[in-house]
């Protein structure tokens, strides 16, 4: 159940748990993104050197992957195509 408190001009959601406990919705909500904001800023974030290095490796194996499977895809068609068919 959900009651707002106008009083003193604060309005308060407060959710009332099954054992008759009231949380205050709005507190709880401003702890989470304290503790959002306080753990982005613990985070170790990479420089711009590594993350150029990993887009060039990253975007270098999508390019030989991608080939490797056209490469394999075109290989087996023409076996299908020699084996079904008989044209060579």
């Amino acid at each position: 159940m959900i009651s707002i408190d106008f009083q003193e001009k604060k309005y308060y959601a407060l959710l009332r748990h099954a054992d008759g406990n009231d949380v205050c919705i709005v507190s709880n909500m401003r702890e989470y993104f304290k503790s959002v904001i306080a753990e982005s800023k613990a985070v170790v974030w990479p420089s711009r050197k590594k993350v150029y290095q990993d887009t060039i490796i990253v975007v270098l194996a999508l390019v030989f992957g991608g080939a490797f499977i056209a490469v394999v895809d075109y290989g087996l068609t023409e076996l299908l195509r020699f084996a079904i068919l008989g044209q060579g």
